[in-house]
């Protein structure tokens, strides 16, 4: 039981990393796109 409940720790640890980390990559990327559509001064 008690291994059962570690690994499904470990993946819900897995799981946060990659929606915290996700997120943040998608915001760069639109934010890239972003800054290249406007005019540089």
């Amino acid at each position: 039981m008690y291994r059962v409940v570690e690994e499904h720790s470990l993946r819900h640890q897995v799981w946060m990393a990659i929606v915290i980390t996700i997120p943040g990559n998608l915001r760069a990327v639109l934010w890239n796109s972003r800054s290249h559509e406007l005019p540089n001064n």
